[in-house]
């Protein structure tokens, strides 16, 4: 209250200072001092959205480019980005805050000197966070994109938002992230309640099991109770499998299964889980290595209601299996129940 009468007197102070406004002057007085007219109704504001430094605007931008999930196959041939990356390198790195921020996102902050993946990975994440842009809409953030992230599919048309606290959402809705990757899409899609049966190849098994024995057991969300039709499901998957010869293989090694003709079911349940095991592993090539990331189960730590605690595992590998950690973040890894 004696915020509001302060701002009444010195409204009154500033229009006496001249006739002109004098009358108006009296008037917002009178509006003042009348009964019940100087309540904090009176001056309620609408919320907005204010305006954003560079860096916390590049922090949501990362979360943004989080909720998109996996990238899509519109991007260039990777040796066009390769080249891209070697050239522009530069001048990214006279955007000294966008440049700073890029490398404390991917655990590059103590390099010196930048491999051609290192400066792949910046190059990337520079390209993107330039292709979003931020528009005050109410106490939200409206979202657009431009080249390259213009070209992914959403599984809803409603236009994006995002908020000061990062949360992501479509329409008035705020989505909020799940606390471990992978992240939650954008829009209202159900969780499936079961992993889905193999198709696609699982591609360099040897350096997934080379990452398995370097970080220990990985997490991986399946079905909390296997049922009959589960099972099923999983057993019958084996035939799929079998197609990628090369994964199958490995698994049938490292399970102690190899040479065998014939499998029982509950052998090849055991193949299908470490399938899936060996496919929660993200890998991607860059210029001359591969980017991973990958859930680590911590079972020292203790977890909580919500899932068993970890790390989200980023870092490189290189054919030869040697690894170098750019960055973990402790997670706590929520499966859909």
């Amino acid at each position: 209250m004696l915020l509001f009468w302060a701002k009444c007197q010195d409204a009154g102070a500033w229009f006496s200072k001249t006739r002109t406004h004098a009358s108006i002057a009296g008037v917002l007085l009178v509006l003042c001092f009348g009964p019940g007219q100087c309540s904090s109704e009176s001056f309620a504001q609408p919320s907005f959205a204010p305006p954003l430094d560079k860096v916390t605007e590049l922090g949501l931008k990362y979360r943004v480019i989080a909720a998109l999930g996996d990238r899509l196959p519109c991007e260039p041939q990777l040796s066009t980005l390769v080249e891209r990356a070697r050239k522009e390198f530069p001048e990214i790195k006279k955007d000294r805050v966008a440049f700073h921020v890029i490398l404390e996102h991917l655990g590059l902050k103590k390099a010196v000197k930048f491999s051609d993946d290192e400066k792949l990975l910046v190059y990337r994440d520079y390209r993107e966070l330039n292709a979003i842009h931020f528009a005050p809409s109410g106490d939200k953030y409206r979202v657009t994109f431009g080249p390259p992230l213009e070209c992914r599919q959403y599984a809803s048309p409603r236009e994006v938002f995002i908020d000061r606290q990062g949360r992501v959402g479509g329409g008035t809705e705020s989505v909020h992230h799940d606390v471990s990757p992978p992240l939650r899409e954008l829009g209202d899609r159900e969780q499936p309640q079961s992993a889905p049966t193999p198709i696609a190849k699982v591609s360099l098994p040897y350096l997934r099991y080379r990452l398995l024995s370097h970080f220990g057991q990985a997490g991986v969300c399946g079905p909390p109770v296997i049922g009959a039709d589960e099972k099923l499901r999983q057993i019958r998957a084996f035939a799929e499998i079998e197609q990628d010869s090369a994964t199958l293989n490995a698994v049938l090694s490292h399970l102690g299964l190899e040479g065998r003709q014939e499998l029982s079911d509950e052998q090849k349940l055991a193949v299908f889980q470490e399938y899936e095991t060996l496919r929660a592993i993200d890998l991607e090539l860059l210029a001359s290595k591969y980017a991973f990331s990958m859930n680590v189960l911590m079972p020292e730590r203790s977890g909580t209601s919500f899932g068993k605690s970890g790390d989200r595992v980023h870092g490189l590998v290189d054919r030869q299996g040697r690894i170098s950690v750019l960055r973990r973040n402790p997670i706590v890894l929520a499966c859909p129940k």
